[in-house]
């Protein structure tokens, strides 16, 4: 939301209440549809409303080490700025509310079970596709990173020179995402929810290392032999 809203200049267009930065919505149109645009709109606000408890955050950082005042924390019976969540709650991991979407979470328990319960996986799409792009995006940022990027834009390797797959922005945040996913995958035991001709996998068969390291090698040879339009070889 934030690339699509900007100040005013020669070189935006308007979309409603909105700002877009040069020929975005035009050479997006199939993206930004009206729908989307009301969307983006109804959420500008909070988005400001973002940018200024970062600004006070900053201010108030500032303050503390400019007079090396101690860090304090909110009291117990505090509300949590922009939820309806007290302090007391989300440290017993009691969680409800339009914040997470009317779900409710259980307390933290320390049995043999909740031990067990650890290794338990939400049902969700798992595919060999996911698992490839997972990879690629990983090791690219890992690429990028290492010379010195603290973000790059960045997409799955098989989807290089298809203009319909948009380069998305990566940091250090979603590519440790990515990576923990994989993680979970493969040590909970994760199974496929679809089938893949190119592995030979189907549908109900586990995430093993074997298939790991094969995705790894295979999307990793993509990277060695990419352009540097879409592999950073600074």
């Amino acid at each position: 939301m934030t690339s699509l809203i900007s100040k005013p200049s020669s070189r935006t267009q308007r979309a409603g209440g909105l700002e877009a930065r040069g020929n975005v919505l035009r050479e997006y149109a199939d993206l930004f549809t009206p729908e989307v645009l009301a969307v983006l709109e109804a959420l500008a606000p909070l988005d400001r409303r973002r940018a200024e408890l970062m600004q006070a955050r900053i201010a108030r950082r500032s303050q503390r080490s400019q007079q090396a005042e101690r860090i304090t924390f909110l009291a117990e019976t505090a509300t949590i700025g922009g939820t309806n969540i007290r302090v007391a709650d989300a440290r017993a991991g009691r969680f409800s509310g339009g914040d997470q979407l009317g779900r409710s979470f259980p307390a933290l328990g320390y049995s043999a079970r909740d031990a067990q319960d650890l290794l338990l996986l939400e049902a969700a799409p798992r595919t060999v596709r996911g698992a490839r792009d997972l990879l690629s995006v990983a090791l690219q940022y890992g690429n990028a990173f290492g010379q010195g990027m603290q973000a790059a834009a960045l997409k799955p390797a098989d989807f290089f020179g298809d203009d319909d797959v948009l380069y998305l922005m990566e940091g250090m945040a979603t590519g440790e995402i990515r990576l923990s996913i994989l993680w979970e995958w493969l040590h909970k035991a994760a199974r496929f929810s679809e089938g893949d001709a190119a592995t030979g996998v189907k549908a109900g068969e586990r995430f093993d290392a074997a298939l790991f390291e094969r995705l790894l090698q295979e999307q990793y040879a993509k990277l060695l032999a990419a352009g540097d339009r879409d592999v950073h070889e600074d």
